[in-house]
């Protein structure tokens, strides 16, 4: 008896930080599992809304969503409450493309243009256009 109630203290007491929370949701089904062992076994709910309970603020979305379901006795259990968990993780610790973030329409200002004087043509007899003048000079 005491062996169980050491896992289940373990169990309620898990919080998640908001880090990666797959150590903490793998120790939490380990405990289960070893409750189970011991003759006690708890409400595949039950485990689910205590993953819920251990969740932090910042991602009670997950609980407010799966509390609106409709089917709610089947949708509630650990394994779907803690694959949502997962995902949310990912999703809010993927990379941000910065390309995605860039105009593509915005062009960048490009080199200051470089201007040559112009040479004023010769009056002359012979109005040979000006690269023939250079090469004959």
């Amino acid at each position: 008896m005491p062996a169980i109630y050491a896992d289940f203290k373990q169990v309620i007491n898990i919080r998640l930080t908001g880090g990666n929370p797959i150590p903490d949701m793998e120790r939490m089904a380990t405990l289960f599992g070893r409750l189970t062992t011991n003759s006690l076994t708890l409400p595949n709910n039950l485990q689910a809304l205590l993953l819920l309970a251990s969740l932090p603020p910042k991602w009670d979305s997950i609980a407010q969503l799966y509390l609106q379901h409709t089917d709610l006795a089947t949708m509630l259990t650990f394994n779907n409450v803690r694959a949502a968990v997962k995902q949310e993780y990912e999703r809010s610790n993927r990379p941000v493309d910065s390309s995605a973030q860039k105009l593509s329409a915005v062009k960048h200002k490009g080199p200051d243009p470089s201007y040559c004087p112009q040479q004023q043509p010769q009056a002359g007899p012979s109005r040979q256009p000006h690269g023939q003048q250079q090469q004959q000079q």
